[in-house]
């Protein structure tokens, strides 16, 4: 550096002093140099001035957004509410209880008369429900070892109202029905015995139904045992819902309803819904022992 003064002219000087003051000591240059950077950084730091101010406007401005979150997260938890509402005044999904759909209910069944199936069997379908129903898309099945054989419905079922779907025959053995339509059920509907037999309805046209698979919506088991593992309303293979009995008794729930227990007697009251059987007046109900 002492070489760099002792040349020093006076333009280079001019130009050196500047950085250094021109023939100023190194430690005075070095001091320069500290005092230069306390200015620039002072001036750096009014020129912060600005910067704060725009720092300061974007905290504003992230205020607002926060503001603007706030409000976008209330407004989420309102929509929230609303569609919780909306969901809550809809009834909600079964898998949250709601009740299954009213459906037509097996009432009563006369499978097997004293003279002869061939002709004489019927059952009876129970509306509980308050709408009218189309029978075009519901089925009947029965069988021992499956619901193999099926019947087509047709015609409509009115509120609380009755449906027979049997025959052709109508007699004193059978309990003279009336009926809704006529049906010779083909093969006979099994008479029940030691391994227990069903007869079910399906909410399913037969030409879509698939009796091997598909759940009913009412179904009545009756027997000793259910060796053949007949599903019930449930999807399940039930208990039987009723003894096996003699011919000259049938079948009937003990109330309208499809919680209603089924029982066995000899009283046939095709066409009477809700029927009698059962209630407090009507015939003393109990299993009849087989006579088989």
């Amino acid at each position: 550096m002492r070489s760099v003064f002792r040349h020093c002219s006076p333009l280079w000087g001019c130009a050196l002093a500047l950085w250094t003051g021109c023939g100023g000591a190194p430690t005075e240059a070095s001091g320069s140099s500290t005092g230069d950077t306390s200015t620039s950084s002072t001036a750096s730091s009014s020129s912060t001035g600005p910067s704060t101010l725009e720092t300061s406007a974007d905290a504003s401005s992230g205020s607002s957004s926060s503001s603007t979150a706030t409000t976008s997260t209330a407004e989420s938890s309102s929509t929230s509410e609303s569609a919780s509402a909306d969901s809550s005044s809809s009834g909600g999904s079964s898998s949250t209880g709601e009740p299954q759909p009213c459906h037509p209910i097996l009432h009563e069944i006369v499978n097997a008369t004293a003279s002869s199936d061939e002709g004489n069997e019927w059952i009876e379908l129970y509306n509980p429900c308050d709408v009218e129903f189309d029978l075009s898309g519901y089925t009947l099945g029965w069988g021992g070892t499956n619901y193999n054989w099926t019947q087509a419905l047709e015609g409509t079922l009115a509120p609380q109202g009755c449906f027979v779907v049997g025959g052709p025959n109508s007699d004193a053995d059978n309990g003279n029905p009336v009926y809704d339509q006529v049906a010779n059920f083909e093969a006979d509907l099994e008479n029940g015995g030691n391994m227990a037999d069903g007869i079910a309805l399906f909410d399913i046209p037969q030409a879509e139904l698939d009796a091997l698979v598909d759940t009913p919506v009412d179904a009545m088991i009756y027997g000793t045992n259910n060796t053949s593992q007949l599903r019930d309303e449930t999807g399940n293979a039930g208990d039987p819902d009723a003894p096996d009995t003699s011919d000259d008794n049938g079948y009937a729930r003990a109330d309208a309803d499809a919680a209603a227990p089924w029982v066995v007697s000899s009283l046939r009251s095709p066409g009477q819904c809700p029927n009698q059987i059962g209630r407090v007046g009507g015939p003393a109900l109990a299993p009849v022992p087989s006579a088989r």
